[in-house]
């Protein structure tokens, strides 16, 4: 019997539809959705890795127990009451904070979501992951400045600056938005005669691509951006309207770049001065221009400052939520977990006050200097942070110092060696899942559709979490027990349920692109203005 599926590839955040083939309850081909405003029938090399994943002989497929003698296999029964156990005993001894979740990076809401609710429920509020050297901190910059994340507008831009961004290799080319093609945006751009410029010290794919390569030394991207920002205030070019009613703290910042030359920021990125300064006024100058950042700029520590650099840019060219610039698209409604909220104290606030959550550097040092309240048991779910965070010896010596270590994954990793417990979860396509996305037509959903069962004893990460809550009595906080209830809960503000999705594929549940948004509500910041300049006021 042979089926075709619409559903979405997982293997990068641009989650493209797909159209998975099955015969006979395998998958026997993977093509591109033409109908997906994402990729519109596009697919890269990734996609096809799906189907040798799913039938992988590697693949975690039944619990293990670590032993004296290394991994040995048991049942869920005796998974989920060992889990319980341990989990209990460590709550009732050090309390719910000694217990910490564990993500990567959100490529999938299952993987953003799994875990979730438990933790909550158990009562802790510390959630951590590889946010610290992905997209938090430029998000940190963001929100504080506009109080949200803006997606580029390549529909009606006329400049394009790829600061730290490499797209055509990535093939993300923005947040969450899509543009009817992601392959199209750049012959478009050209087509239609907008400049594009890179912002990187590596000649990459895009470079090849671009009208204009701007080299500087590696992290000195602020010196950079500040000296534009010198440039555009001496020369008068900024947007005198819009920064005196929206941007506060004006005359601080053009006191703060006042030595800050083009000629003072030559010396330290190698760029010459008068190319700083062409670059600034092309920047000004041009009726309509994007930065679109990347993750070049989480990898260093200065990462933040970096991005708020940029964000003064956006704000004193006046290229924020107007057409062509850096704009606030909407985004379909969720409903955030956990739903239960946890005291809002967890590991490292004091010292990293704007990070949303627990940074895993944080987590892993109060591990090593055995903190009073360090954790003492860790989920890891979608994750492998032995392998993925800096100093690998420092992050295993820290996992050894912990009382319990639980790990939900497909596969066995360097983070599953040193677990106490492994558990082993659905892949994309053994369980259902979806995607959120935001575009000038509105923001969308699309279903990721379960095609093929898990393998062996695998099970969806939400009857997993579930079926531990309920041994551990802590159940009566949850409004969903898989991942089907899940779905329809979280989409629930959308009015979206999962018989939506797969009745019709994508659903439209938040109004088209609409510009200029703060001249009736303000920014979604505390001043309700660009706070763009507030840590230093």
């Amino acid at each position: 019997m042979h089926k075709v599926v619409r559903s979405l590839c997982g293997f990068c955040h641009t989650n493209c539809g797909v159209k998975i083939h099955v015969q006979d309850g395998k998958i026997s081909r993977i093509e591109g959705d033409a109908d997906h405003p994402v990729n519109r029938g596009y697919l890269c090399g990734k996609a096809q890795a799906l189907k040798p994943l799913l039938e992988s002989e590697e693949r975690l497929k039944f619990p293990l127990k670590k032993s004296k003698g290394g991994f040995v296999r048991i049942s869920w029964d005796e998974a989920i009451s060992f889990a319980a156990d341990r989990l209990s005993n460590i709550r009732q001894t050090y309390g719910p904070e000694s217990l910490v979740h564990m993500s990567g990076a959100p490529v999938t809401y299952g993987g953003r979501d799994g875990f979730l609710q438990f933790i909550g429920a158990f009562g802790s509020p510390n959630f951590s992951g590889s946010s610290n050297l992905c997209a938090v901190p430029r998000q940190v910059a963001f929100v504080q400045a506009f109080g949200g994340r803006p997606e580029p507008d390549y529909e009606n831009t006329r400049l394009v600056i790829y600061w730290g961004l490499n797209p055509v290799n990535s093939m993300r080319y923005s947040q969450y938005a899509a543009y009817d093609g992601f392959n199209k945006i750049i012959p478009g751009l050209k087509k239609r005669g907008a400049k594009i410029v890179v912002v990187d010290p590596m000649r990459s794919e895009t470079v090849a691509l671009a009208d204009d390569w701007i080299k500087p030394n590696i992290a000195t991207d602020s010196a950079l951006g500040l000296s534009m920002i010198h440039t555009i205030i001496h020369e008068d070019l900024y947007d005198k309207e819009f920064v005196k009613k929206w941007v506060p703290g004006f005359e601080e910042i053009k006191k703060h770049v006042a030595t800050m030359s083009p000629e003072w920021a030559e010396k330290i990125t190698s760029i010459p001065a008068e190319r700083i300064k062409e670059f600034a006024r092309l920047y000004a100058t041009t009726d309509g221009a994007v930065i679109c950042d990347g993750n070049g700029m989480d990898m260093h520590t200065n990462g933040v400052d970096m991005v708020r650099v940029l964000c003064m840019l956006i704000a004193l060219t006046g290229n924020i939520d107007k057409p062509g610039g850096n704009v606030l698209f909407s985004f379909v409604q969720q409903t955030p977990l956990p739903t239960i909220k946890a005291a809002n104290k967890w590991i490292g606030k004091d010292e990293f006050p704007l990070f949303p959550k627990s940074p895993f550097p944080a987590v892993k040092e109060a591990l090593i200097k055995e903190e009073p309240d360090r954790p003492r048991a860790m989920i890891v779910h979608h994750a492998n942070p032995v392998l993925i965070q800096a100093n690998q010896e420092r992050v295993k010596e820290s996992f050894r110092k912990l009382e319990f270590l639980m790990v939900c994954d497909v596969f066995p990793t360097a983070t599953t060696e040193m677990a106490d417990l492994v558990l082993p979860v659905a892949a994309d396509l053994e369980a259902v899942d979806y995607r959120a996305y935001s575009s000038s037509r509105g923001g969308f959903v699309a279903l990721r559709e379960k095609v093929t069962e898990p393998a062996g004893e695998s099970r969806s990460v939400f009857e997993i979490e579930y079926a531990l809550a309920q041994r551990m009595g802590i159940e009566k906080s949850y409004p969903f027990q898989n991942a089907e209830e899940w779905l329809d809960f979280v989409l629930e503000p959308a009015h979206i349920t999962l018989n939506d999705l797969r009745n019709k594929g994508i659903v439209y549940a938040s109004p088209p692109v609409a510009y200029r948004k703060y001249e009736k509500d303000g920014f979604k910041t505390p001043s309700r203005l660009v706070d763009c300049y507030q840590n230093q006021r």
